[in-house]
Formats: C-alpha cells, sequence, structure tokens
C-alpha cells in the first residue's frame, strides 16, 4: 500500500483513518495476518487500531524503521501465521519491544 501525503483538516484525517481502519480489518480478515507499522503518535493508525476490538486483531509495531521496528514486524508476522498477535514497540499499549522468539517458534 502506497500512502500519499498527510490529509489536511479534521475531517479528511478522521476519514482517511476510517478508510485505513477498515482497510486492515478487512486484510486481516481475509488473510493468514496483517502487521499493521507506524509510530506511537497519540492520534496515528498503530493507536486508532490498538484501541478496535476484534476476534482476531492484527498485530501492531509502533517502531517502524528502527531495528527493534524490523524484528517485531518479522517475529510479529510469524505469530499472525500461527494464530496470536500482540502489540510491539516502546508506545501506549505495547506489551513489548518485539515478540518473544520462544513463543513465536513453539506456533509453528
Amino acid at each position: 500500500m502506497l500512502a500519499g501525503p498527510a490529509p489536511s483538516g479534521t475531517e479528511a484525517r478522521e476519514g482517511s483513518r476510517d478508510a485505513l481502519v477498515g482497510l486492515v480489518t478487512a486484510l486481516q480478515t481475509t488473510s493468514r495476518g496483517t502487521v499493521v507499522l507506524g509510530s506511537p503518535a497519540r492520534t496515528g493508525l498503530v493507536t486508532q487500531i490498538r484501541a478496535q476490538p476484534a476476534a482476531t486483531p492484527p498485530s501492531t509495531v509502533d517502531t517502524a524503521g528502527s531495528g527493534a521496528g524490523d524484528l517485531a514486524t518479522v517475529l510479529g508476522l510469524a505469530e499472525q501465521a500461527g494464530g496470536a498477535s500482540g502489540d510491539y514497540g516502546s508506545g501506549p499499549g505495547a506489551d513489548a519491544l518485539v515478540p518473544e522468539v520462544a513463543q513465536v517458534a513453539a506456533r509453528d
């Protein structure tokens, strides 16, 4: 997915975020797993996804662009393929910086 410049105005930002939340929900429903990457911003997509109730939630990583974020993304995808999920990074709602390797390996 390619994201363009940030929309301006409150309604545009909320509409854009709602559309992305819908896309993530659709991907999670129809795939073997989804990991959402972003920043720990209070109004960002990762925060919105973490706040959504879901029977099988996507994993989230709020340290995109860092070494820990890259590792959390790969391990998060493996975790998703095994039927589990988690919230990783350093922001509010994160379970841990990265998934535990033993937990991911045990699900394979």
